[in-house]
């Protein structure tokens, strides 16, 4: 295979240190002819050397950089790899990669790396998936289920239930082939327990796309004070704040951690019947349609204005009240106004009394949001395994060719028929850990991946 190198690290110009990987035969020969030891050592395996990479064309030092050397068949490729930590900014990990690549090696393609590693049996194709999973998780919980799958715990279930069909599959086999020689009787029920076991592995496995940052909406009136919530809640001015109705016109969205638990806070359009602003009506329409994604909607009151109550339940009624998502109140400028009247609201909402202005009670919402996402984090916590839509629709195949196997064997067709049904059932388990590979599907699998991974 080709030499490949890429830089490991994220590209930024204010980065302090960068990391390189170079992989593949010539590795060893190009870090030989480059790197300048400050020590007169042999490169050994795992051992960290301290140098220069050295231009010989132009007779400079570019960097002093940090290698890190890992041999075939004990690198994460699988064949000889070496890293190179060298100082930040974009134009000198680009100078050595330059480098490299005028000695011999080329620039690596999205997980490429990966790839090599899955090549050459360092991982099957669930832990290289997991292995993406981990770059991109964004929560604890998406974590710890990615880290299952990349330690196999997921390839040992799928595996086990491949054996399950292998012995199946045998003993019909058998029955098919010596007919007369070995008596051997198999029915529906064996093929039921697999089918009990596959879709067990589908209830306990939590499907990637629905474990994300979750979504917090502040909704409410014009200038109830849902930008200076957002900005108290960021701790630092990202929204507009004015006297003025209507300011926010549009969704601003920003990252938050509360309680150790990663959020996207959503500012929103106050939300007004009959707007004859035409900007507006389309801040307000967005506003609507985030409603239905959110985890939870923070419905702000304002403690200094009368409420319309027949307003407000026609609000509630329309937008809020069959909603899944946790809808906490939150009566804002409770420093200027008190003792608002709240009967009107659901019973079994909590509503928060808060002054965003200067940061009554935060905390205590911080507490009620914190809440409301853990009992969703709770759910998906109880899963076994992450998987992706490829992983999930060829689990799905699974269980249909198993239908279709237990159905022709109730009706008795004949056995090849079942067979046929179970090999096929068979072969989708084996594309999810990647014993049965198409490369057009890892071209897609690996193209996802960053390029330095």
């Amino acid at each position: 295979m080709e030499t490949i190198v890429a830089l490991a690290t994220f590209p930024s110009s204010s980065a302090s240190l960068n990391v390189i990987r170079i992989s593949g035969a010539e590795s060893k020969r190009i870090i030989t002819e480059l790197f300048i030891p400050k020590t007169k050592k042999e490169l050994s395996h795992n051992l960290i050397r301290y140098g220069y990479i050295h231009d010989p064309k132009e007779g400079i030092n570019i960097d002093d950089i940090v290698l890190l050397p890992y041999f075939a068949p004990k690198s994460y490729t699988g064949e000889d790899l070496f890293e190179i930590i060298c100082h930040g900014g974009n134009f000198i990990y680009k100078k050595i990669i330059s480098l490299f690549i005028q000695h011999g090696a080329r620039a690596a393609e999205h997980g490429e790396f990966t790839r090599r590693a899955f090549a050459n049996n360092k991982i099957d194709l669930t832990q290289a998936e997991a292995i993406n999973d981990i770059v991109n998780s964004e929560n604890d919980v998406y974590l710890e289920l990615a880290r299952k799958n990349l330690d196999g715990a997921f390839n040992k279930e799928i595996s086990q239930i491949r054996n399950l069909l292998i012995d199946l599959v045998a003993e019909f086999e058998t029955s098919i082939n010596f007919p007369e020689d070995v008596e051997v009787h198999v029915d529906g029920k064996k093929i039921d327990g697999v089918l009990s076991a596959v879709t067990e592995l589908l209830n306990q496995s939590a499907f990637n796309e629905d474990i994300h940052i979750e979504d917090v909406l502040i909704l409410g009136e014009p200038n109830v004070g849902k930008s200076s919530l957002l900005n108290c809640l960021l701790g630092q001015e990202k929204s507009i704040v004015t006297d003025i109705s209507g300011t926010t016109r549009d969704l601003i969205e920003h990252k938050v951690e509360i309680s150790g638990i990663k959020l996207n806070l959503i500012d929103t359009a106050g939300i007004k019947r009959n707007s004859q602003d035409i900007v507006e009506t389309i801040g307000i329409n967005k506003a609507l349609d985030k409603i239905s994604h959110a985890n939870t909607i923070l419905f702000m009151l304002d403690a200094t204005q009368p409420i319309d109550i027949t307003k407000f339940q026609e609000i509630y009624t329309s937008y809020l009240k069959d909603i899944q998502a946790e809808v906490i109140f939150v009566l804002n400028k409770i420093d200027i106004s008190s003792g608002f009247d709240l009967s009107f609201l659901p019973k079994k909402k909590q509503c928060i009394q808060i002054s965003a202005k200067n940061e009554q009670n935060i905390q205590e919402l911080k507490n009620a949001i914190s809440a409301s996402i853990k009992h969703t984090a709770e759910e998906v916590l109880g899963k076994s395994f992450l998987i992706n839509m490829r992983q999930k629709e060829l689990i799905e195949k699974c269980i249909n060719e198993l239908q279709q196997s237990k159905k022709a064997c109730d009706t008795g067709e004949f056995e090849e028929v079942v067979v046929n049904f179970l090999n096929k059932a068979q072969s989708h388990l084996e594309k999810i850990i990647g014993s049965i590979t198409d490369e057009e599907v890892l071209d897609q699998i690996f193209s996802s991946f960053c390029i330095g991974k």
